[in-house]
């Protein structure tokens, strides 16, 4: 029997470690880049939703699929995980505000 969980085995941990690995690459270059700002500290603390939003979506994603998946395959969909969950948050935010009279 093949199930899904032998073919991919760690798949929640890959996508951890994507989403781990791009928020602390982001803050630390915020960091050094602006000095230690509070705003850009802020900017990588929204920023770092929308990415642990997309590897969540990944692991999802990659605990259903049925084949194994290489790194560069792991990348590819984060990358795309990551850019539809900054999609939907931004729709969420803008028809949530108060529209102008």
């Amino acid at each position: 029997m093949n199930t899904s969980i032998s073919v991919n085995p760690r798949p929640f941990l890959k996508a951890l470690g994507l989403s781990l690995t791009l928020i602390f690459g982001l803050a630390i270059y915020s960091h050094f880049a602006t000095g230690g700002d509070l705003g850009a500290a802020r900017a990588v603390g929204e920023v770092a939703f929308h990415i642990s939003v997309g590897g969540l979506a990944l692991g999802i994603w990659a605990r259903r699929a049925h084949s194994r998946w290489t790194w560069w395959g792991f990348i590819w969909r984060f990358m795309l995980c990551v850019i539809i969950a900054s999609l939907f948050v931004t729709i969420i935010t803008v028809a949530g505000r108060p529209r102008a009279a």
